[in-house]
């Protein structure tokens, strides 16, 4: 958040849309399983060592012909398979095991003993069974174990033997994994679902007017009501700033990881981490969410929950695990979700949110080619495991790179690096509807206008715009409790949100497709600790206790933040509120 130009998305544009393609008639040459094209190959990073060796010249083991060889017809027909040469053939042969008497005599034994140890048992248990039914009466057999009929979303196959109660709706009770619970609120028509019989049942409802995530979500008809999980897998001063506040000197995740390893007494870096991932965000927030009436969740995450290289600081590889908690959390409650790529090795922004404030070396720089390359890999290691389909229905959007700084790295230069992730990922997941997420880019800072003629033809892509006025670099001391003429508080901000953002995002929707605004604010001003970094004061020059004491907003200031906050929504359409805590 710190530090963010804002999104200029007030001019007017047009570009091809990007809907779903067909692969027989994909106007894009069809993507290969080589990402990279030849002739635009970024530089190859050192822990390639594998495809480095696949390349070195032929050794006596790999170049020995395999068993039989392939070779295509002149007339271009398909390949025919010939026979091998004769030095490569076996030199003796041997009777197959099955035909020899041996095993026929072993494996009739084997029959008797199966029969003797399975199916008398079995026999004998079946009829002490209905002997004993006989005896009782015929008395109930279980409790009602809360499915109900297996025509029901995200009932237990309609079993009446279980005695669990796997789904629930409005003043439901939730026993979260430590034990505690907690009653589940939703008057919208939602309910979760959360079958140990079935861990991948996605029959969860968040509402009644969000298809659960079993049925299809519909681009221009269904309506995205989000919010983002900022802060957890991400950490960001004025989100977290008690963490920051007790390391002096800290001003992102990287010098924060620094003086938390350090910090042994406190546990070191891991200690630490873990606990804010364990407790920022926990099961009741994510039914909250769903109770509010809202139906996705965007999650930042970092690149280092798969891997770090030597000299990086981060805590690698253990937030992914609590990662998958949250994919797991948002299947119950019926939330789908916008997995967005928030760091990248090099930073893409210089931003504090980046991991490292500073300078941009993504795809900028003497090591911009190789973050470029290596973040290549991170994509296509999260598009491989999103797209399974035990998770393809929960994580339907797949943001690559969050807030690249375009005016610092070149708008040709990011358009090549997408069209090249835009191959690797198709090339994994093929192409068109249910193949894979949709693929998000974001606007750079410089508006929506700017992708015109972007990738056309390319296979779902979304464009994300992330409008905010805090960030404007302006005072912005208009208040809200002014109704300037139109009888509600708000002030100025419910018609300059619309004014500013309605048309242009508007237009995106029929000429470039899917767009949306993956993050915006209540915040008008930068008032608040840390909002613009650790290091920064802000630019509003009045009092901030207006703002950050909210014990003592009164009912003109909150129904004034109210109308400012519809009218955001309705400018944006699809949103992604900043954040959830």
């Amino acid at each position: 958040m710190a530090g963010r130009p804002l999104s200029d998305t007030s001019d007017v544009f047009a570009t091809p849309l990007h809907t779903p393609l067909h692969a027989d008639n994909a106007p894009l040459e069809p993507p290969s399983a080589s990402h990279l094209n030849p002739g635009q190959s970024l530089t190859s990073t050192p822990r390639d060592s594998y495809g480095a060796s696949a390349s070195a010249s032929p050794s006596p083991s790999n170049s020995t012909p395999f068993l039989v060889q392939q070779r295509d017809k002149e007339d271009g027909s398909p390949a025919e398979v010939v026979a091998v040469k004769s030095e490569y053939a076996p030199t003796h042969s041997r009777v197959p095991f099955y035909r020899k008497p041996w095993v026929w005599l072993a494996a009739a034994a084997a029959v008797v003993v199966i029969v003797l140890v399975v199916v008398l048992p079995v026999v004998l248990v079946a009829n002490k069974k209905h002997s004993d039914s006989n005896t009782s009466g015929g008395s109930s057999s279980g409790a009602q174990d809360g499915g109900g009929s297996s025509s029901d979303p995200g009932k237990a196959n309609g079993s009446p033997q279980s005695a669990a109660i796997i789904t629930g709706g409005d003043g439901s009770t939730i026993t979260m994994e430590n034990g505690q619970k907690f009653t589940y609120h939703n008057s919208f028509g939602g309910y979760w679902v959360d079958d140990p019989k079935d861990p991948f049942n996605n029959g969860a409802r968040p509402n009644s007017w969000t298809p659960p995530l079993n049925q299809s979500w519909t681009w221009g008809k269904d309506r995205v009501y989000g919010v983002n999980i900022g802060g957890l897998f991400v950490l960001e001063p004025f989100i977290s700033p008690a963490m920051f506040q007790k390391y002096p000197g800290a001003i992102d995740e990287w010098s924060l990881s620094q003086a938390m390893a350090a910090d042994t007494a406190s546990g070191g870096l891991q200690t630490q981490m873990e606990q804010h991932y364990d407790t920022f965000i926990t099961e009741q927030d994510i039914a909250e969410i769903a109770g509010a009436g809202l139906n996705w969740i965007r999650v930042p995450i970092p690149y280092w929950a798969i891997e770090t290289w030597q000299g990086e600081p981060f805590l690698a590889k253990v937030s992914w695990k609590y990662i998958l908690r949250l994919f797991g959390w948002a299947r119950k409650y019926g939330l789908r979700i916008y997995l967005d790529l928030h760091t990248v090795p090099g930073s893409q922004n210089g931003y504090n949110h980046s991991g490292k404030q500073g300078q941009v070396n993504f795809m900028n720089g003497f090591m911009g080619l190789a973050n470029a390359q290596r973040t290549l890999d991170y994509i296509r290691i999260i598009t491989e495991f999103i797209s399974q389909s035990d998770y393809r229905d929960v994580v339907p959007v797949f943001g690559i790179v969050n807030e690249a700084l375009v005016s610092t790295i070149g708008q040709d230069q990011m358009t090549n690096f997408y069209y090249q992730a835009h191959q690797m990922i198709r090339g994994i997941t093929g192409l068109g509807a249910d193949h894979g997420p949709y693929i998000t880019v974001h606007d750079g800072f410089i508006g929506v206008s700017k992708w015109a003629n972007f990738l056309p033809g390319s296979d779902r892509i979304i464009l994300d715009t992330h409008p905010y006025f805090a960030f404007d670099g302006q005072p912005n001391t208009q208040p809200l409790v002014t109704d300037e003429g139109t009888g509600q508080p708000g002030g100025i901000w419910p018609k300059q949100a619309c004014n500013s953002w309605g048309a242009s995002i508007n237009t995106s929707r029929s000429t470039f497709g899917v767009t949306v605004g993956g993050e915006f604010s209540n915040g008008y001003n930068d008032c608040g600790l840390f909002v613009n970094g650790v290091s920064n004061s802000h630019n509003y020059p009045g009092d901030c206790t207006v703002f950050t004491d909210w014990q003592n907003w009164n009912s003109t200031f909150k129904e004034g933040l109210k109308n400012y906050a519809t009218a955001s929504m309705d400018a944006i359409g699809d949103w992604y509120f900043w954040t959830w805590k």
